[in-house]
């Protein structure tokens, strides 16, 4: 082989070794959040640099990932935020209206 054709071969795998472990990383936090399970009030809501929320209810935070970015929008302190184990859709009820918004 020749170097050119190694150093190639190097930037592949390092760049498949790469992928693999942002893709397990994204796996390991999708079986995490469907594992959680809370019915409670928003206390608070704070988002990353990605814009994805994390909310504080019942005294402890949840990151929620998984929902779209405009479901993330409508979650406000006050709301009712609802989660099921093992599922993916969150019920969110509006403080003011009473609104009911499911994720999808």
């Amino acid at each position: 082989m020749t170097d050119e054709l190694k150093k190639i071969m190097r930037i592949f795998i390092g760049g498949g070794v790469f992928f693999a472990f942002v893709l397990l990383f994204h796996i390991s936090g999708c079986i995490k959040e469907k594992g959680y399970k809370f019915s409670g009030i928003v206390q608070d809501i704070k988002f990353d640099v990605e814009g994805f929320p994390a909310v504080k209810i019942n005294g402890k935070i949840y990151p929620i990932g998984i929902p779209n970015r405009r479901f993330y929008q409508n979650i406000q302190i006050g709301d009712s935020l609802i989660k099921q184990k093992n599922s993916t859709l969150y019920k969110l009820v509006k403080h003011r209206t009473g609104k009911v918004i499911i994720s999808k």
